[in-house]
C-alpha cells in the first residue's frame, strides 16, 4: 500500500502559543506588581515602614510622633492623618497636624528609604511659652538648635543659629497652620544682625496672612499684642512668605502706618544674605524728628520689586527698589550702606515717572503741591554720615508738569517743561554748601547758575549767587509754564537777549552786599502787544481803563472829570511824591537797583520780607493790570510789563497814572479824591504840609489815615514827612522860606488848618 503523503506543515499554531505565553508573562508580572503595590500601599505596611522612621525622627527631636491613620496618595505620596508630636518634657504642649503628606523617591517605596524631598503640612497647631529663659520650651528649642548647628550656645530671642556647612533643608510647605507664642511681660522685640542690634519699642500690629502667629509684647509704656499671619510658608534652600502685612511701626521720626507685600523671599549663602520682596505698598509718615524736616508728611507708594543684599565680609548692605506707575512708567532706586565706613550712597533713575502720587500728602503741600510731575533722568548722592558730608549729582527733566504753590502763583501752573544738570556738595557740620555749574532749560530758555555758602578765615559765612541766560527773545514767553504769567501771554518778541544777576554778601556785614544786574535788551523788539496791556493806547489822551481796585472798581482816563494831570498839581506836591516813593523816578528805566539792594539788605537782616524795592512805574503796573498778591508770578509779570511801559510811555504819563490810581482811604482813589476827603479842597490848593502827609501815608493809608482822623498821627509818619521835606529842600525843589514855615508845624503834628475827616 502506498504510504499516504502528509500535508505541508505551517507555523500558525506555534505563533499563537508564543504570543499567548508573552501575554501571560506580562499579565503575571502586572498581577504581581499590583499585589506588591497593594501590599506596599496598605496601611499595615506603611505603618510598619514609617513608624521606625518617625520614631527615629522623634528621638532626634526629643519627643514622640503619633498618628491616627496613614494611606497612599498618587504614585509615592503618603498621607498621615491627625499627627501629634509630643515632646518628652511634660511641661511642653504637643504640636498637632491635621495632615502631613510625604513624597519619598519612587525606589524608596521598595527599599524602605522614605526620606522626603517634599513635605506638605495642613492644619498645624501649637503653643510655645517663652515666659522666662529657663522655661521648658526655651530649653527644648535650644537643645534642638544646638543639635542642628553643633554649637554650645544659641540665643532663642535673637534667632536660632545654623552652621555654615549645614545640610540643605528639604522643601516644606505649610498651609492653614497656626502657632501661638507667649512672651514675658517685660521684654521688647530685639533682632541681631551680625553684631548690630535693632530694637522695636512701639510695634502695635503686624499681620502676615494665612499662618496666624500671636504673641503679646510690651511697648515702652503700655502693653501691646502682635498678630502675625501669612498665606503660605515654603522652606527650602530659601524661605518664602506670601502676602505679608505690617502696621504701626515707629522708629526715629519714621512711622510705618501699613505695609503689604505679595511675596517675600529670603536666601543665604556663605557670603551674603538676600531679601527679595515683590509687589508691595507702603504707607508711611515722616515726622519733624526726621533728619530732613522739610520732607515731613504722609507718603504712599507702590513697588514691583524690592531687593536687600547684605554682604557679611564687607559688612555693607545694598537695596534696590523698582517703583511702578499705573501708566506703566517705572523708577529704579539703588542704595548702599557701609556699616564700617558709615557711608550711604543711592541713585534714582527713571523715565516719565510721576512723582506727584508720592508727594501729594506731604506736609509741604500747603506751600508746594504736585498735581503732576513726570520726571526722567537720574539723581545720585553719596553721604558720609560720620562726617555729615554729602555729594549730589543731578541730570533730570520734567515734561508737562503741573504744580500749585501760593508762593509762585495764585493759580495752578501747568505745562512745566525743563531740564537741569548740576553737581553739588554740602557740609552739615560747617553748614556750608555749593551748587557747581548748574545748567538747564525752561522750555527753550537756557540758564546757568551757581550758588554757595562758604566759611571764611574769620569764621563768618560768604554767600554767592549768580544766574545768567541768553538766547532768542521769541522763545521766552512761549517757554513759560501755563498759569505763571497769564497777563503777558499775548506778547511776541524778537531779537537776541542776555540777562545776568549776581548777589554776594558776608553774613557778618550785610551792609556791604554787592548786587550786579546786567540786562542787554537793546536788540529786543516787541512784535505784538497783549490786548490787555497795549501801551500804544495809553500814550494818547482818549483812553479809559477799568481797574479792579482794592475795594471798588474804578475807571481812569484823561477825559474823566476826576482825572488829575501833572500840570494840575502844585510843584511841591508832585516832587513830594517822587521824593517819598521813588527818588530816581525821572532818571531810571523802570527799576531802581539801589532800592532793590537796600530791600535785600533789610530783608536778610530781618530774615523775612519787610521791605519791597518797587518803583513808581512798578506800582502803576501792579495797580493797573495786576493785583497785590505776594507771588513770584505777580512780581515777574510786573517786571516784564514795567519794561514794556517804560519803552513806550513818557515819564509824565506814568506819573499821572500813579497819582490817579493811588489808594488813600476806603473807596478813595486818586489824588483829587484824596484832597477832598482829607482837606475838603481842590488838589491845586494843597499846601506843602498836606502834600507831605498824603505822600507819607501811602504805604498803609488805612491805618495812618485813621490815626490822622483821630488826631494821633504816629511819630514814624511825622519823621517820614520831615525826611522828605528836607530832601526837597536840599534838591531846591522848595524854598528855604517854605520849609522854615512848614517844619515846626510838622514837628507839632499840625498837618492842615482844615477839619479832619470822619473815618469809622
Amino acid at each position: 500500500m502506498e504510504e499516504q503523503q502528509q500535508p505541508p506543515s505551517t507555523n500558525k499554531t506555534p505563533k499563537k502559543q508564543y504570543w499567548r505565553r508573552i501575554l501571560l508573562i506580562f499579565l503575571s508580572i502586572f498581577l504581581v506588581f499590583l499585589a506588591v503595590s497593594y501590599g506596599l500601599r496598605t496601611s499595615l505596611y506603611l505603618k510598619a515602614r514609617l513608624t521606625p522612621k518617625l520614631a527615629e525622627l522623634g528621638e532626634k527631636l526629643d519627643g514622640q510622633f503619633s498618628f491616627d491613620d496613614i494611606h497612599a496618595m498618587g504614585l509615592t505620596g503618603l498621607i498621615l492623618d491627625q499627627v501629634t508630636f509630643t515632646p518628652n518634657q511634660p511641661d511642653i504642649a504637643p504640636l498637632t497636624f491635621q495632615s502631613v503628606t510625604v513624597y519619598p523617591a519612587l525606589m524608596g517605596m521598595f527599599v524602605g528609604d522614605l526620606d522626603a524631598s517634599l513635605v506638605e503640612i495642613e492644619g498645624m497647631n501649637g503653643h510655645f511659652n517663652f515666659g522666662d529663659d529657663n522655661s521648658p520650651d526655651v530649653l527644648w528649642l535650644k537643645s534642638l538648635a544646638n543639635h542642628a548647628a553643633h554649637e554650645d550656645e544659641v540665643n532663642i530671642v535673637t534667632g536660632i543659629g545654623i552652621s555654615e556647612n549645614s545640610h540643605s533643608i528639604p522643601v516644606i510647605r505649610c498651609d492653614n497652620c497656626k502657632v501661638t507664642a507667649t512672651l514675658p511681660d517685660d521684654i521688647n522685640v530685639s533682632v541681631h544682625v551680625y553684631e548690630h542690634e535693632i530694637t522695636f519699642h512701639s510695634i502695635e500690629d503686624i499681620q502676615l496672612k494665612g499662618l496666624p502667629i500671636h504673641a503679646c509684647l510690651i511697648r515702652t509704656e503700655a502693653n501691646e499684642c502682635l498678630d502675625f499671619s501669612i498665606d503660605g510658608l515654603a522652606i527650602g534652600d530659601t524661605i518664602h512668605i506670601a502676602n505679608a502685612e505690617i502696621s504701626h511701626l515707629d522708629e526715629e521720626g519714621i512711622s510705618l502706618n501699613s505695609a503689604s507685600f505679595h511675596s517675600i523671599g529670603i536666601a543665604r549663602n556663605e557670603r551674603r544674605n538676600m531679601l527679595v520682596i515683590e509687589n508691595g505698598q507702603i504707607d508711611m509718615h515722616l515726622s519733624d524728628e526726621f533728619p530732613l524736616q522739610f520732607l515731613s508728611g504722609d507718603y504712599l507708594f507702590e513697588f514691583t520689586q524690592l531687593e536687600i543684599l547684605h554682604e557679611r565680609e564687607a559688612n555693607r548692605i545694598g537695596i534696590g527698589i523698582q517703583l511702578r506707575e499705573p501708566s506703566g512708567a517705572t523708577a529704579r532706586i539703588f542704595g548702599g550702606y557701609a556699616f564700617d565706613d558709615q557711608k550711604l550712597a543711592f541713585t534714582f533713575d527713571t523715565s516719565q515717572f510721576d512723582l506727584a502720587r508720592f508727594l501729594q500728602t506731604a506736609d509741604f503741600v500747603d506751600k508746594l503741591r504736585f498735581d503732576s510731575f513726570p520726571i526722567s533722568g537720574y539723581f545720585s548722592a553719596i553721604i558720609e554720615l560720620s562726617e555729615k558730608r554729602a555729594w549730589f549729582d543731578v541730570d533730570a527733566g520734567v515734561q508737562h508738569g503741573a504744580i500749585f504753590s501760593p508762593m509762585l502763583s495764585s493759580q495752578s501752573i501747568s505745562e512745566i517743561n525743563g531740564t537741569i544738570k548740576m553737581k553739588a556738595w554740602a557740609d552739615l557740620l560747617e553748614k556750608t554748601f555749593e551748587v557747581e555749574d548748574a545748567e538747564g532749560m525752561l522750555g527753550k530758555i537756557p540758564f546757568h547758575a551757581t550758588l554757595s555758602r562758604m566759611k571764611t578765615m574769620t569764621d563768618s559765612y560768604q554767600c554767592n549767587f549768580n544766574v545768567k541766560s541768553s538766547g532768542e527773545s521769541a522763545d521766552f514767553i512761549p517757554s513759560l509754564p501755563n498759569g505763571f504769567a497769564p497777563n503777558i501771554t499775548g506778547y511776541q518778541l524778537s531779537g537776541p537777549y542776555s540777562l545776568q544777576l549776581g548777589i554776594a554778601y558776608d553774613e557778618s556785614d550785610l551792609d556791604d552786599l554787592a548786587l550786579n544786574v546786567e540786562f542787554n535788551l537793546d536788540q529786543v523788539e516787541t512784535v505784538k502787544y497783549d490786548p490787555r496791556s497795549d501801551f500804544n493806547l495809553l500814550a494818547g489822551d482818549a483812553f479809559e481803563v477799568k481797574v479792579n481796585a482794592a475795594t471798588v472798581p474804578i475807571t481812569i482816563g484823561p477825559r474823566r472829570p476826576e482825572w488829575t494831570s501833572f500840570y494840575d498839581l502844585p510843584r511841591h506836591t508832585a516832587y513830594a511824591f517822587v521824593a517819598s516813593e521813588d527818588g530816581k523816578f525821572f532818571t531810571h528805566s523802570g527799576f531802581d537797583i539801589r532800592a532793590i539792594r537796600a530791600s535785600l539788605i533789610a530783608n536778610l537782616k530781618a530774615d523775612k520780607i519787610v521791605r519791597g524795592g518797587s518803583t513808581i512805574s512798578q506800582q502803576v503796573i501792579k495797580n493797573l493790570f495786576l493785583n497785590h498778591d505776594k507771588t513770584a508770578s505777580r512780581k515777574f509779570q510786573e517786571m516784564f510789563l514795567t519794561w514794556q511801559m517804560e519803552k513806550k510811555l513818557p515819564k509824565l504819563r506814568i506819573f499821572e497814572m500813579y497819582l490817579n490810581l493811588a489808594h488813600w482811604a476806603k473807596d478813595v482813589y486818586g489824588i483829587r479824591s484824596a484832597a477832598q476827603f482829607y482837606f475838603q479842597k481842590n488838589v491845586s490848593q494843597l499846601t506843602l504840609r498836606e502834600s507831605l502827609f498824603l505822600a507819607s501815608i501811602l504805604p498803609n493809608p488805612i491805618i495812618f489815615g485813621r490815626q490822622y482822623a483821630k488826631g494821633k498821627l504816629s511819630s514814624s509818619r511825622l519823621n517820614k514827612m520831615n525826611v522828605v521835606g528836607q530832601a526837597l529842600r536840599q534838591a531846591n525843589r522848595i524854598s528855604s522860606a517854605e520849609w522854615e514855615e512848614a517844619q515846626p508845624l510838622i514837628q507839632k503834628g499840625i498837618i492842615s488848618d482844615r477839619p479832619k475827616p470822619v473815618i469809622e
